[in-house]
């Protein structure tokens, strides 16, 4: 019995030594480098929903949000914010069944300096539903919600590879 009652805290410790060793860590707030902890926002005006979200997303990783016409301080650029529907299969009385709901975003980090800390980099994500007649009136709320989870995906997206690549960043 005492062989047992020893095996269990060994265990729970070596599972948990595993884990840190491995690098996992629970889903927090991005950890971003210290040159990106003032920073410039501009992003194409085509999403106020997203904007809103990434603002406060920087926010929470500690990044102090600076004016549009702030001076030597990095920028990320987001030029590209699009979200589309498109049909992906139609019924035989020419109705559509099924739709994907696609959010594209482009974006890189310019340096204090002006120099390019990450290249431009392109994220698609897609999201598909299905239509059903007898629920004409809930699909505009399933895409609307669709739309929103893919926007709360996309500014995680976008900070985990400004993350991935700030360890290389000075």
């Amino acid at each position: 019995m005492s062989v047992l009652k020893l095996r269990v805290p060994f265990l729970v410790l070596a599972c948990a030594l595993l884990l840190a060793s491995c690098g996992f860590k629970l889903r927090g707030e991005a950890d971003l480098p210290d040159s990106l902890r003032q920073l410039r926002l501009d992003m194409a005006d085509t999403g106020p929903r997203i904007k809103r979200e990434l603002v406060a997303a920087l926010e929470r990783a500690g990044v102090r949000l600076m004016p549009a016409d702030a001076l030597d301080v990095a920028v990320l650029r987001v030029p590209v914010n699009r979200a589309y529907s498109e049909a992906l299969t139609i019924s035989e009385q020419a109705r559509v069944r099924e739709y994907a709901v696609r959010h594209r975003v482009e974006f890189e980090v310019l340096g204090a300096d002006g120099s390019l800390l990450m290249p431009k980099q392109v994220i698609l994500l897609e999201r598909d539903f299905v239509f059903d007649e007898r629920d004409a009136l809930g699909v505009a709320g399933q895409e609307e919600a669709l739309r929103g989870d893919l926007e709360r995906e996309m500014v995680r997206a976008i900070l985990r590879r400004i993350e991935a690549v700030g360890t290389s960043l000075p």
